[in-house]
């Protein structure tokens, strides 16, 4: 007791000194009784609060709260109860209880599976939801488990309504002559679910408080998905039955590392984007924290979240984030949407990513990363911060816009072409430029062959992309076809191979700058009766209507009839982006004869090579119109086609010395060439036969032929070719006559005459033919 006392007025007799010195810490000119009376009444005020008794009895509330934290904490780790506070709500009223009771029976806490159920209900449930055959994840909840379980966790008994189950299509069905449901959650509602299974939330409970039975808890929430370390104010009561909950208000700014407000063209007001360290990323596989740091970014307005980028995926093999440095709203595209350039710091290095704001379809909108276009920013600028990508990004351009669609139209290309990168360069991505809608001012295709497609059209000094980034080439969708200067597209689908088709008429909406899908068929060539009816349909404020297939012709007649051909071309772009920026320079495009164009390339090949230059036209491809060949004879040559109302060089200065000593001819139409050399002396005779790939325009030995001539000779082909697209080393294997006949026959019937490729006309000649 003695050494007690002694601790305490020691103690005491230091914090008087302290709080002595600290009431002195004045200005100079303070007056001496100034200094002597502040320390005395702060002494008065510590004494009385460090009565002896006072600490003992805050020692004891201090552990009563760590106790009682303690045992919140371990009541909200369980997934059952927490699951209704992932949203904000100010009563239990207000909760979305479609949701709430969609996640407890998902979980497995609410409910029991169909499948354990009578032939009644099973038989029931199929025909409300229209399925020949149960699957698993269909549970049956009666009103009264509802009734329980909310007044259970909230204190009051709710039902679920028809109108609210309506919200949740194709989840909730009512049964049961009106005494229960049917919740099918088979589907799981988002990706993350798809990927990750059932999303782990974890709640840190940071402080509570407790007045008259009602309990104050603030937590930190975390998971992998959606929710990122916000700061939630949940009051509670205890009953009964356990902790029930009352109100609970998500403070999603609290929680963040960084704050940055800004404005966004989306958006009237304010917004900020708030940055959060989720500190540990959850393995995808065991749903374990793998210890390292992940990062994301929110979207708020007035404490509502409308958008969560994570930035944990990296595509350049970086590593994860160690800091966020900076996040700038700026429309980098100039198409009138607030874009995000984000700046971060890696374990592998300094990393830019890109995010643009897509509408999608049926959506409010949403911020997606443009992984090419980051990774041709981080190849091209060294450590740049915010401000220098945007500059390089809009070349200088601000909100205004362009003055012409030639400046517009190079800048969006180079950007897209860099979107379009593998590996940061401007060599991918093909454009052509058309006339789409019925004014003078072309339209711009941007193509990554195979894949997807963009047109941009150029008003009032804006690009807008009135198609954006459309799949194609997978399953039965070869493409787009469009009607020249009538903005109306035909899309053609097919699946099951051919048993299914669709096709789809889309017009352009020159308000909005957006194509509207306004007339639709399916058609069924199949005998069972897996694919449904066939039908016609038009499109009402963007809902589909089915009509007779007379109003449908009556309506598609209304549309070709504005089109000044009824001739459709495939969208698709040709030119590289340096021949798409020399075609824009030298105004080659929109020919509408083949000569005109090939008269401008001539013009061009002896400005460039003098007199030496010769030309011929041949029909090396399988199009009707013919190929100029522009050559220096015995040194190199080009080939150019007509495409979209351009001239592509299909085939640019390849150089003979490639081949060797030998003559270079053409099947007529086979997109085939046939290069001989020959050795007199020792009566050998070798041909290679190289295939002109059009669109990545480069030729490819496919075929080889070699010995003494008269002899059978060796014969070779060319083993998965496909794989020199990859970039893997391709195989010559020899094969006997017969296969070499055979892979020949793939390629040419045999019966056309071998043509040698040779300008045989001066600039001079080839034009007069051209003109007459």
């Amino acid at each position: 007791m003695i050494y007690r006392k002694m601790w305490k007025n020691a103690w005491m007799i230091g914090l008087a000194l302290s709080v002595f010195l600290t009431g002195c810490n004045g200005t100079k000119d303070s007056s001496a009784e100034d200094a002597s009376n502040t320390p005395t009444e702060s002494y008065s005020t510590i004494s009385v609060s460090l009565d002896e008794d006072d600490v003992a009895s805050e020692a004891s509330t201090v552990d009563e709260k760590k106790e009682l934290l303690k045992q919140i904490q371990t009541w909200i780790d369980e997934p059952e109860n927490y699951n209704f506070l992932l949203d904000t709500f100010s009563t239990p009223e207000d909760i979305c209880w479609e949701d709430a009771l969609y996640e407890a029976a998902m979980r497995g806490y609410l409910g029991t599976p169909l499948e354990k159920m009578p032939p009644v209900n099973r038989n029931e449930y199929l025909e409300l939801a229209e399925k020949e055959e149960l699957k698993k994840g269909v549970f049956v909840i009666t009103d009264e488990e509802i009734r329980a379980y909310t007044e259970a966790k909230v204190g009051t008994a709710y039902e679920l309504t028809k109108e609210a189950a309506a919200k949740k299509e194709n989840v909730w069905y009512r049964g049961g002559k009106d005494t229960l449901w049917y919740c099918d959650v088979s589907s799981l509602r988002t990706v993350d679910y798809k990927y990750n299974g059932i999303p782990q939330y974890k709640f840190i409970c940071t402080d509570v408080t407790e007045s008259d039975g009602n309990i104050i808890l603030k937590t930190k929430s975390y998971a992998y998905t959606n929710y990122h370390q916000a700061v939630s104010e949940i009051h509670l009561i205890k009953g009964e039955a356990g902790y029930q909950v009352l109100s609970n208000e998500i403070h999603w700014e609290e929680g963040a590392v960084k704050v940055i407000p800004s404005k966004i063209s989306m958006f009237d007001g304010e917004v900020s984007f708030a940055v959060y360290d989720d500190e540990k990323v959850i393995d995808k596989k065991t749903k374990k924290s793998t210890g390292t740091h992940s990062f994301s970014i929110a979207l708020i307005q007035e404490n509502e979240v409308y958008d969560w980028i994570d930035l944990y995926e990296d595509k350049d093999n970086l590593g994860f984030i160690k800091t966020v440095d900076e996040v700038l709203a700026a429309d980098y595209d100039l198409d009138g949407k607030t874009d995000l350039i984000v700046i971060t710091d890696r374990v592998g290095g300094h990393d830019v990513k890109l995010y643009y704001w897509d509408e999608g379809y049926n959506s409010n909108g949403y911020y997606l990363c443009d992984f090419g276009l980051s990774r041709h920013v981080s190849y091209t600028l060294e450590n740049p911060d915010a401000n220098e990508v945007l500059a390089y990004l809009t070349d200088g351009h601000d909100s205004e816009g362009f003055s012409d669609y030639k400046e517009a139209f190079k800048y969006t290309a180079r950007n897209y072409s860099g979107s379009s990168s593998s590996d940061g360069t401007l060599n991918n991505g093909r454009f052509s430029l058309i006339y789409f809608d019925e004014d003078d001012i072309p339209e711009l295709v941007a193509d990554n062959t195979g894949y997807r497609v963009s047109v941009y059209q150029f008003k009032d000094g804006k690009v807008y992309p009135i198609i954006s980034d459309w799949g194609y080439g997978a399953g039965g969708n070869a493409g787009y076809e469009y009607y020249e200067r009538a903005a109306l597209i035909e899309n053609f689908d097919q699946d099951g191979a051919g048993s299914a088709y669709y096709d789809t008429y889309l017009k352009l909406n020159e308000e909005t700058h957006k194509m509207e899908t306004v007339l639709y068929y399916y058609g069924v060539n199949a005998t069972d009766d897996g694919w449904g009816e066939p039908g016609y349909f038009k499109y009402v404020d963007g809902e589909k209507v089915e009509i007779t297939e007379s109003e449908y012709n009556i309506l598609l007649s209304s549309y070709l009839m504005a089109c000044s051909s009824n001739t459709t071309k495939f969208l698709c772009g040709d030119m590289t982006y340096s021949e798409l920026v020399a075609a824009i320079d030298n105004g080659n495009y929109g020919y509408t004869d083949y000569r005109d164009a090939y008269l401008a390339d001539i013009k061009r090949y002896t400005d460039k090579n003098g007199d030496k230059a010769r030309f011929a036209l041949v029909y090396v491809t399988d199009e009707e119109t013919p190929e100029l060949l522009a050559e220096i004879p015995g040194e190199r040559f080009s080939l150019y086609r007509m495409e979209n109302g351009s001239s592509i060089a299909i085939l640019e200065d390849q150089s003979y010395k490639d081949y060797g000593e030998g003559t270079l001819s053409y099947y007529p139409g086979d997109n085939l060439f046939s290069y001989t050399t020959r050795d007199e002396n020792a009566g050998t005779e070798d041909t290679c036969y190289y295939r002109i790939y059009v669109e990545g325009r480069y030729l490819y030995g496919e075929l080889w032929k070699y010995g003494k001539k008269g002899s059978d000779g060796v014969y070779s082909y060319t083993y998965k070719r496909d794989s020199a697209l990859t970039g893997f080393e391709p195989k010559i294997v020899d094969c006997s006559q017969e296969d070499f006949e055979k892979y020949f026959s793939w390629y040419t019937d045999g019966t056309k005459e071998l043509c040698i490729l040779q300008g045989d006309s001066t600039s001079e000649e080839i034009s007069i033919i051209l003109q007459h």
